[in-house]
């Protein structure tokens, strides 16, 4: 199971609405999460997020404690932050493409800035991808078989030398 750390990238499905003021969801962790309604850039409290239960969400823990639920934010710490209603920020809901599930370790390591498989990727297959901490991953990419080639691509990675990762892709 996934056990948050304050500041985790992660990926949720929203399991239920708690009114006005926010959602729980889940994040394949001990417990359940709470994103409130406020929590995304440029969100107000006559115009924010209206997401339907089973809507996918990347965001980032913003305080993890094993005596209370996880509360997540869909605000960037840094750098440009763009309003939700664009579709151009970093955090928020994930629309089309498909998901995976992974190792906690797997996920590690593709959010690594230098990973080896999505950079021999991006060579051939123009892509999206949202890895959370969690064990999580969103592809979206211009046809259902370019996402599976990603998905597939990234899972056999896992155990492969670097050397080897270059001459799979290709």
């Amino acid at each position: 199971r996934y056990i948050a750390d304050t500041g985790d990238l992660v990926l949720g499905t929203v399991v239920e609405r708690l009114g006005n003021h926010g959602y729980r969801v889940n994040i394949r962790g001990s417990g359940m999460a709470t994103l409130k309604t406020l929590a995304f850039d440029g969100a107000s409290k006559r115009n924010h997020p209206d997401l339907a239960v089973g809507t996918l969400v990347y965001a980032r823990v913003e305080l993890a404690s094993k005596h209370m639920d996880t509360e997540l934010t869909c605000m960037a710490d840094s750098g440009i932050k763009k309003d939700w209603m664009t579709g151009e920020a970093q955090f928020g809901k994930l629309v089309g493409g498909t998901t995976f599930e992974c190792s906690h370790e797997l996920a590690r390591s593709l959010l690594q800035e230098d990973c080896p498989v999505l950079i021999a990727l991006a060579r051939y297959i123009k892509f999206e991808i949202a890895i959370g901490y969690n064990g999580w991953v969103w592809i979206d990419s211009q046809s259902p078989q370019h996402s599976i080639v990603v998905a597939n691509a990234c899972l056999n990675s896992e155990f492969m030398k670097k050397s080897d990762i270059l001459p799979m892709v290709e």
